[in-house]
């Protein structure tokens, strides 16, 4: 078995398991990690990456982020808990999103960010989506949006990219 690394978005299950994505070669996959020591693959494809995973009840919402015809396509996707029945429940096709945070069945949060960020521009747009069920049908609505600078975003001293989640809003 390969080494998982670069552990992020870990979520508590209860106090002796939780679930995360890793990377596992050269792709992020989804895993439940208990304290005894045990790692469960949940989610795992070769040329997709499963990431900011969210737990609700017995839901499983994450993003996958894949390549299609040499295009990366981002998906949010829905599945019961630990995966069975995966299903897209919103398409962002080639835009990119990352920090998914659901806070019910029905309803979260996603930050879109331009397919490629230049180190040569001085500021970025970023949007940040309402995600919300009503009969069945996922809505996307954007709630608003706004600029960083660049330097903030892109790897170096001056990266803030994982302290952006505490200034984006919380509806606990």
């Amino acid at each position: 078995d390969e080494p998982i690394y670069n552990t992020n978005g870990l979520q508590w299950i209860d106090e002796h398991s939780c679930y995360c994505s890793a990377q596992k070669g050269d792709n992020f996959s989804l895993f439940e990690l208990h304290d005894n020591g045990d790692v469960r693959c949940l989610v795992s494809e070769q040329h997709k990456d499963y990431m900011y995973p969210q737990k609700i009840d017995h839901d499983l919402f994450y993003i996958e982020r894949s390549v299609h015809k040499n295009k990366i396509i981002y998906q949010i996707i829905q599945s019961f808990y630990p995966h069975e029945s995966p299903r897209i429940i919103i398409n962002f096709y080639e835009r990119p999103i990352v920090f998914l945070h659901m806070i019910s069945e029905e309803e979260g949060f996603v930050l879109e960010h331009a397919e490629n960020i230049d180190s040569a521009d001085t500021i970025t747009r970023l949007s940040y989506h309402h995600l919300t069920r009503k009969n069945d049908l996922w809505n996307n609505t954007i709630l608003f949006s706004f600029s960083i600078p660049v330097n903030l975003v892109l790897p170096g001293n001056e990266r803030i990219y994982e302290s952006l989640l505490p200034l984006l809003p919380r509806i606990e």
